[in-house]
């Protein structure tokens, strides 16, 4: 009788499966390290990126991985030309896209305000506007980016385009402060340049199993990327 009940659940986990390999996942990853790292080469690797071929592995589910621009992954995700991606929600909080995510975070994320010592730092967000701001491209930080990208704030944020050259652009007195995410800008500053920066926490924000919401059988393919993610 054992036999016979675990024989016909895992008949219908296979039967669940059966429609999601039709055609491969394709995962969508932005050069984001140590989370997703992408080589010149477009070689891709990093923590989340090996978490999620593990994962998707262990679910017997076939992929393809994909890099593209911060902002051209969430576009893509959502218009569903990429399936599946670990990354932080979009908009405020109750406010979120049609995007499915996971019940709980895969890991998070310390969004900083970076200045050089000389400059005092901000409590909050809104003491920024009225400052030079430099931006992440692509990034949109939550729904900050579009708080001091607005009309009346002057002078408006400078979008750069990797973290080295917007640490070159605080050193030289460019920008007074840089909106950036600790993980990635870590790597970049160099040992004898942490003495001459500070900044302030601003928030830990937790990033999520993502599916489009034009994947589909979205919810029994969550339903399997958690179940072997937990597991």
């Amino acid at each position: 009788m054992l036999y016979k009940s675990v024989f016909f659940c895992l008949l219908t986990l296979q039967m669940t499966i059966v429609p999601l390999v039709a055609e491969p996942l394709r995962v969508g990853v932005t050069h984001f390290p140590p989370f997703y790292v992408v080589e010149p080469d477009g070689t891709v690797s990093g923590t989340l990126t090996n978490l999620i071929r593990n994962t998707l592995v262990d679910a017997d589910l076939p992929y393809v991985i994909e890099s593209y621009p911060p902002k051209r992954l969430y576009e893509n995700v959502n218009a569903g030309t990429t399936d599946l991606t670990i990354g932080i929600k979009i908009g405020p909080p109750g406010e979120e896209g049609p995007e499915l995510y996971s019940q709980l975070p895969v890991t998070s994320i310390e969004l900083r305000i970076y200045a050089l010592k000389s400059t005092s730092l901000p409590n909050e967000i809104e003491q920024l506007l009225g400052r030079q701001v430099g931006l992440i491209r692509g990034f949109q930080y939550g729904d900050r980016r579009a708080l001091l990208s607005s009309p009346e704030n002057v002078p408006p944020p400078l979008n750069l385009n990797t973290h080295k050259n917007a640490l070159a652009m605080l050193f030289s007195g460019r920008i007074d402060y840089l909106l950036d995410y600790k993980e990635p800008i870590s790597s970049e500053i160099e040992p004898e340049q942490n003495d001459l920066i500070h900044y302030a926490t601003l928030q830990r924000l937790d990033m999520f199993f993502t599916i489009s919401p034009l994947t589909p059988d979205g919810e029994k393919l969550m339903e399997i990327l958690e179940s072997n993610y937990q597991r």
